[in-house]
């Protein structure tokens, strides 16, 4: 496979077993050409790998609440994008709580996947009616409006469904580009016909197969793609396992042999067995642990393509290699905004969480920023001015 010049530090064949936006921050700037990412949809529910698969200890919640917040990340969004922490900021009022948390956990990746994309590159969102048209606002304030090139529809058949609404049977996929420079390979489809009549001049245009006569058409935006069946060779048991059509789709689209494609939320792997296929480089990253068993097992067994080599598993993030090791690091943030101190006074219910004492107060965080605490409301509280004072000669005693 041909390597391509550019920004990269992290290596071909890896899967990081670790919180993704720890990944994130530790990838160089402008360097991934392609990132497709399938993450939680904020459905509500939970899901529990098949039994006796490979992917049968694979398990996530996919709900969310205050115990997920990290205020963390508000202060990254609000220095870094303040027209994005605005929009956030009022979801709660006409979505929930659950929206608001999931969409501020999604926002702090996003916002470091636009980062390390290249100028060339483009991102790929998959998600579902749960949250898609809060999602498409997200991205339209990181990406920019302009850069917004399609909304895929992709249809499927399953089991089940409803008397009271039209059966739902299909997920959204939001592609956006860095610029206008991004990389696209038009793609082709089949397109059938009744016959070959009204094409005498065009008879070289039309093939035939199982199905009948044919000709090629540029694709449309929306795919007609069957899920991983249970019958599926491609099957490994992972709740959310993506076809590998579709992700093959996504990848001779955007990218070209060579290329670097990242999966922040790799899970069984399928972008990483599409882009090998593909002859493309790839790194996927996933808290699971057995993500990395589950693409060896692919590679070796189901697909026949891996010839040797090593699959590099990792835990630890990459070290960014385009920032100038002599640059200070910023100090930490200290300041605590509106809505973070409303909700601290809501909780400790306006008085000092010590002694009881309901004037004098002030916001202290539990640990010290200066001793390894953080910006989280679980470190944070409202103590009267004695309390504080007394807390602070403790640790500087």
């Amino acid at each position: 496979m041909p390597a391509r010049a550019g920004n990269l530090n992290i290596e071909n064949r890896t899967i990081y077993c670790n919180d993704n936006l720890n990944i994130l921050r530790g990838i160089n700037n402008n360097c991934i050409d392609l990132i497709y990412l399938d993450p939680p949809f904020n459905s509500g529910r939970e899901y529990t790998g098949a039994r006796k698969s490979m992917a049968e200890l694979a398990t996530f919640k996919d709900s969310w609440d205050e115990d997920d917040e990290n205020i963390e990340w508000w202060f990254q969004i609000k220095e870094r994008h303040p027209r994005l922490y605005l929009y956030l900021k009022d979801v709660d009022d006409y979505a929930n709580k659950s929206t608001q948390v999931y969409l501020v956990m999604m926002a702090v990746r996003i916002i470091e996947m636009h980062r390390i994309l290249k100028d060339t590159g483009s991102l790929y969102y998959h998600c579902d009616q749960s949250a898609g048209h809060y999602i498409k606002l997200m991205l339209d304030i990181i990406f920019g409006i302009n850069n917004f090139c399609n909304e895929i529809i992709w249809s499927y058949k399953s089991g089940g469904a409803s008397k009271r609404h039209f059966s739902k049977k299909h997920d959204t996929i939001y592609m956006y580009a860095k610029t206008n420079k991004y990389t696209f390979v038009l793609q082709k489809d089949k397109s059938y016909i009744t016959g070959k009549f009204g094409f005498k001049d065009a008879q070289h245009l039309l093939h035939k197969d199982e199905k009948g006569w044919y000709t090629d058409v540029n694709m449309r935006d929306v795919w007609q793609i069957d899920i991983v069946g249970r019958s599926s060779s491609e099957r490994t048991g992972y709740p959310t396992q993506k076809p590998l059509t579709l992700l093959e789709r996504v990848i001779k689209a955007s990218s070209n042999e060579g290329d670097m494609v990242l999966d922040p939320f790799c899970g069984c792997a399928t972008t990483c067995i599409a882009a090998e296929k593909l002859q493309r480089q790839w790194v996927g990253i996933d808290v699971w642990e057995d993500a990395h068993h589950i693409i060896g097992k692919r590679l070796h067994n189901d697909l026949d393509l891996w010839e040797g080599g090593t699959i590099h598993k990792l835990t630890k993030p990459p070290i960014r290699t385009d920032i100038d090791p002599e640059r200070k690091t910023p100090k930490r943030r200290e300041y605590i905004v509106d809505e973070v101190k409303e909700m601290v006074w809501q909780r400790d219910e306006g008085q000092c969480r010590n002694c009881g004492a309901t004037e004098n107060l002030q916001y202290d965080h539990v640990i010290p920023l200066s001793k390894g605490g953080s910006n989280e409301i679980t470190n944070l509280q409202i103590l009267c001015r004695n309390c504080n004072l007394a807390k602070s000669n403790k640790y500087h005693s």
